[in-house]
């Protein structure tokens, strides 16, 4: 057994060494402005001394690699209760426990994490703490889930929200080392994870002092770095045993039946008996991971509902508790409703926006004797007005960096208002070494460059030009070519204009009118032209 040890250990030791160089440089990733930990340090520190420190650190966690020995400043923290937002501070279930450790105990677990994470098979469900993913993927499904039924279908929708008490804290340490066992084949990180979490010792600060220290006997520390993943691995079973038994919504073949956050959960399906046999699977799991899952803010709602199923026969059973449709749920917050959702989020976007503004006003927001105008309207289109959120498909860089500029990025809305809104906002870059640039069909490409020499000799004779798509405005009169202005009609054999003159501009551009030749077939009825996305898609091109 010391045979076959030892080469393990060297071989840690060696890749650890061979990569812990390059990640040093990520060194950036710890946060700076934040508190020092009980030693004194900061992220400041660690940062402004790279090559002083190199060294020391290289031989401190080699030797914590070689010998699975954790030194007993790396298991000590100081929890800082802050109170949940809106909740009231004298309930002392309202409070959140952070955690501040070391910051040399940070920069350890950033090493071993991605080792940790190498073999570990996350549910595609899981959007919460994952590079490249975010909450509004897991809104995306049920909004796209919602769609799927009323468009393709016609079926019922279900949709529960699950909620568990204290999630992060109440994790037990046995269980979450047993499923770590599981889903990771590195057992000498795996007793190095344990060992970390053997003896955990925490204070508690409150208005400048500091308790005395207690131990730790279950939950992961809120702040850690390796404490999102670590949760990850323990509701991981619950979300692959409910894809495995198929319980859930499908689209199409994709199951999407729990969209997941972190610890918030929500399952959606188009019937109520295999809702209730997932919330059964919930139930189970809770119970084997000691998990409390709240029944009075667990909520249900019918996102779909067919006239053939009636509201009062619903109900669902949590543990001993039972569940009725209610009338709408918060998820990742936003309002989830059968009627109006989006009347519902544009409210509660408005009411958030006005109590910001109302909290600001002691800061100087007035605007009669306080603040300069031009800064109190800067914090009040950073503060209060909502931030536009724009999906994107694709997005690509391409290029390499240069002096000259950036590099280029390409990509590829999914709403046209989303490129809409953000062609308006274009002017606000001029003068600096940014640009926006539509992309469009190559076809449409070769009809803009034929107008591009008439665009630029009306503009020398002082006219206003506006190029939308491939139509040119002069001094809002829809220009014609020669070329264009008639198009032989197969039927009557005469020529008949396509686009009539209008008189518009860039904002109403909307109301130009196209006119389409008539087209018959053998016995086939005249077709409807097709509606584009903007007036400029030519039915007849």
């Amino acid at each position: 057994m010391n045979v076959k040890s030892k080469p393990t250990n060297k071989a840690i030791k060696s890749d650890y060494i061979s990569k812990f160089k390059t990640q040093w440089k990520d060194i950036d990733i710890l946060h700076s402005g934040k508190a020092t930990d009980e030693l004194g340090l900061a992220a400041e520190h660690f940062k402004n001394s790279p090559t002083t420190v190199t060294h020391f650190l290289t031989n401190c966690f080699n030797n914590i690699f070689n010998n699975h020995h954790i030194p007993d400043i790396f298991k000590s923290g100081i929890v800082t209760p802050v109170l949940k937002k809106g909740k009231n501070p004298m309930l002392m279930d309202n409070y959140r426990g952070i955690a501040v450790t070391p910051v040399i105990s940070k920069l350890f677990e950033c090493t071993i994490l991605p080792r940790l994470t190498v073999n570990f098979n996350q549910s595609p469900l899981q959007f919460g703490f994952t590079k490249g993913l975010s909450m509004l993927m897991a809104s995306f499904i049920i909004t796209e889930a919602r769609t799927e039924v009323k468009l393709v279908t016609m079926e019922p929708l279900f949709l529960i929200t699950v909620d568990s008490q204290k999630a992060f804290d109440v994790v037990d340490h046995i269980i979450l080392l047993d499923a770590l066992y599981d889903h990771t084949q590195n057992h000498p990180l795996w007793s190095i994870v344990k060992n970390l979490y053997s003896g955990l010792v925490s204070r508690v600060k409150w208005k400048g002092t500091i308790s005395d220290s207690f131990n730790i006997h279950q939950g992961v520390r809120q702040g850690g770095i390796l404490s999102p993943f670590l949760y990850k691995v323990y509701v991981n079973n619950l979300l692959e045993d409910l894809k495995s038994h198929n319980l859930g919504l499908k689209i199409g073949t994709n199951y999407v039946g729990c969209p997941t956050c972190a610890d918030d959960i929500a399952f959606l399906s188009s019937s109520h008996q295999e809702l209730q046999c997932m919330l059964s699977v919930a139930t189970h799991h809770a119970r084997q991971s000691r998990v409390t899952i709240n029944p009075t803010k667990t909520k249900a709602v019918i996102l779909n509902k067919p006239k053939n199923i009636n509201r009062s026969d619903l109900n669902w059973t949590l543990g001993n508790t039972p569940v009725y449709p209610s009338e709408d749920t918060t998820h990742l917050g936003l309002i989830r409703a059968e009627l109006k959702e989006n009347n519902l989020n544009v409210d509660a976007r408005i009411s958030i926006a006005r109590r910001t503004l109302y909290s600001l006003m002691n800061t100087g927001l007035h605007g009669t004797n306080g603040l300069n105008p031009q800064t109190s309207y800067k914090i009040y289109q950073s503060y209060v007005i909502p931030q536009h959120n724009i999906q994107f498909g694709n997005v690509h860089r391409f290029g390499k960096n240069s002096r000259n500029g950036p590099k280029r990025i390409v990509a590829r809305f999914i709403y046209r208002d989303d490129l809409q809104h953000v062609l308006e906002k274009a002017y606000r870059l001029k003068g600096t070494q940014y640009g926006i640039k539509e992309q469009f069909p190559q076809e449409i490409e070769n009809r803009r460059r034929k107008l591009y020499p008439v665009m630029k000799e009306a503009k020398r004779g002082g006219n206003r030009v506006a190029l939308v798509r491939d139509k040119l405005f002069i001094n809002n009169e829809l220009y014609i070519s020669e070329e264009n202005a008639f198009t032989s009609d197969p039927v009557n054999n005469m020529n008949t204009p396509v686009i009539t003159q209008q008189h518009t501009d860039r904002r109403l551009y909307s109301q130009v009118t196209h006119q389409t030749p008539s087209r018959q077939t053998n016995g086939r009825p005249n077709k409807r032209p097709r509606a584009g996305s903007s007036p400029t898609d030519n039915s007849g091109e």
